[in-house]
């Protein structure tokens, strides 16, 4: 079973998916956590308390995400941040590695810089190079680099001269055999060392550092608490500082391959997902900014004008025209603030996901099943209470006061009858469905999320609410997971299939519900779609992320939002 289908579980607290995850993967988060902080005895509670934070925020977790480099994400801000505390740092100066092979004892405490940490990810985990130093803050040549050095360290110290596969085998077997089993110990009360250290990315001045100059351990992890670049970024600066002075046109090559790196740098740390949460209300978008770690900012079509609104991570992201609500992937809360950014107030107590206004409540999904509450967060209730251990919420959509929902990889569409004595789920559909969207009687829905293999076709769905069947909207086929849908059109990331079997004439697409009839409007990719009455708003993750109006009566005017 693959891992997200088991966080996903989780956030349901199916206790046997938590150990199943558990049972697969704590070798690995044992091993970098070592790799890490190089004392087995704070690996060991770091690795109790991943797991114990992916129970708490697994409803948090977003299925677009690889679910090995979520977990070891968490893993990674545990060891690091678990450092900065003093007497943490005390306890551990000395490092405690006893009873561990000598491979693994050079491995994590006798390679320079991350080589540890790199060599033990490629051996114990199935993330590939770019994940890797996407998840250590490396540039992707460079944590290769390294990682033949480190390799090249082991090699020189190894007597019997073993090859680099025999090398990391017998990492990933002494590893393996030396990991505590701390299951019992996730699911107790007992607090750990590192109950209250935050598995966030933390950017601290060098005052709030209590580390020594001189260790060189600890060097380490000031680094990447210093903006949490990587070594290699340093030496980069370093480099370009000399060549600024020699020659101006290789400065200006080495200027922009740090700018591309920290877009991506960016990009990774702070999830540039396939999605973007925007609203537009009289001319002004709101919207997650992914230039600046995915806060939320208004923006004036009229004057230009940009402005933060809050410094917390938005999600989904709604608007009744007064208020903007959104959930903060902070904490999983509900909140609301006024559109200056003013009277910041959270209004959920439990984390929600999927966020609908309809009337004068707003709709919400959790692990728990559905709930409701008032726009100022009183009078909460749940509405359904999940019992269903294969049932999930992803997306919600409330239609003439009836609750529809999908459940993403969970499979089905399904809505709320609470006619009888208790409230039942009924499944009109029952297959992946994702983003839903109700207009005149059809459901549409998308059946796929982030990008679509090359020669898969799949175009958009409609289920008819009297008919009780489903079909095609038109020939066009989806591109990505972007559509959007306003007044009778439809508005989606689409192309054509040519004869030979080639995607062309690829774009935003505009598409009649009633007649089918297409239209190719924008020449440009887009992995999501935003329509208001007067701007069609498209986002692409693509080289660091761009949103971009279009004039809806005329395409060709444009405002680059960034």
């Amino acid at each position: 079973m693959d891992f997200a289908y088991l966080i996903v579980g989780i956030s349901k607290n199916e206790e046997n998916d938590l150990k199943e995850l558990y049972r697969r993967t704590y070798h690995r988060v044992y091993g970098l956590a070592l790799s890490l902080v190089r004392d087995r005895v704070l690996a060991r509670d770091i690795t109790i308390e991943t797991y114990r934070r992916v129970k708490q925020f697994a409803n948090t977790y977003d299925t677009d995400v690889n679910a090995e480099y979520w977990l070891l994400d968490i893993t990674k801000n545990l060891s690091i941040n678990s450092l900065h505390g003093r007497d943490i740092h005390a306890d551990v100066k000395e490092g405690k590695l006893d009873n561990v092979s000598t491979i693994v004892k050079d491995t994590v405490s006798s390679l320079k810089n991350d080589r540890g940490a790199i060599i033990v990810l490629k051996a114990m985990s199935d993330l590939s190079m770019k994940e890797i130093a996407d998840l250590l803050w490396y540039y992707h040549v460079s944590v290769r680099n390294e990682y033949k050095r480190g390799i090249r360290e082991l090699r020189k110290k190894d007597t019997a001269k073993r090859s680099e596969s025999d090398l990391l085998e017998d990492i990933r077997r002494n590893i393996s055999s030396s990991a505590p089993d701390v299951y019992d110990q996730i699911l107790s009360d007992k607090q750990t060392r590192v109950a209250f250290v935050s598995h966030e990315v933390l950017n601290l001045s060098e005052d709030e550092i209590a580390f020594s100059d001189k260790d060189a351990e600890q060097e380490y992890i000031k680094r990447l608490a210093k903006a949490g670049k990587s070594a290699k970024r340093a030496r980069m600066g370093g480099i370009a500082a000399m060549v600024l002075v020699c020659v101006v046109l290789v400065s200006l090559v080495i200027y922009a391959i740090v700018r591309n790196y920290k877009e991506n740098y960016d990009r990774e740390r702070y999830n540039l997902g396939y999605e973007i949460a925007l609203v537009e209300i009289d001319g002004v978008v709101y919207f997650q900014n992914y230039k600046d770690k995915s806060k939320l900012y208004s923006f004036d079509l009229k004057t230009r004008k940009m402005l933060k609104l809050t410094d917390d991570f938005v999600k989904e992201l709604v608007t009744d025209g007064e208020y903007l609500y959104y959930r903060n992937r902070n904490d999983g809360r509900i909140y609301r603030i006024n559109k200056d950014g003013s009277d910041r107030k959270q209004i959920s107590k439990e984390a929600g996901s999927s966020i609908f206004i309809y009337d004068e409540y707003i709709y919400y999904t959790s692990p728990d099943g559905i709930s409701r509450m008032k726009k100022d967060g009183q009078d909460a209730e749940l509405l359904y209470k999940n019992t269903k251990e294969d049932l999930f919420f992803y997306d919600i959509f409330v239609y003439n006061g009836t609750i529809y929902f999908s459940g993403g990889a969970g499979l089905g569409i399904y809505y709320l009858d609470d006619s009888g004595e208790e409230t039942e789920v009924n499944v009109l559909y029952f297959d992946e469905a994702y983003d839903i969207h109700v207009l005149d009687g059809y459901i549409y829905f998308n059946i796929f999320k982030q990008h679509i293999s090359a020669n898969r076709q799949i175009p958009m769905y409609r289920y008819d609410l009297d008919e009780k069947n489903y079909n095609e909207v038109s020939d066009i086929n989806l591109n990505s997971s972007a559509y959007y849908i306003y007044d009778k059109y439809l508005y989606m990331d689409g192309y054509v299939r040519s004869t030979s079997g080639l995607k062309k004439d690829q774009g935003l697409y505009r598409i009649d519900t009633e007649t089918g009839e297409s239209i190719l409007l924008i020449d440009r990719r887009s992995t999501d779609i935003y329509v208001s009455e007067s701007y069609i708003y498209s986002y692409t993750s693509d080289n660091g992320g761009s949103l971009v109006a279009y004039d809806i009566n005329d395409v060709k005017k444009t405002i680059v939002i960034f």
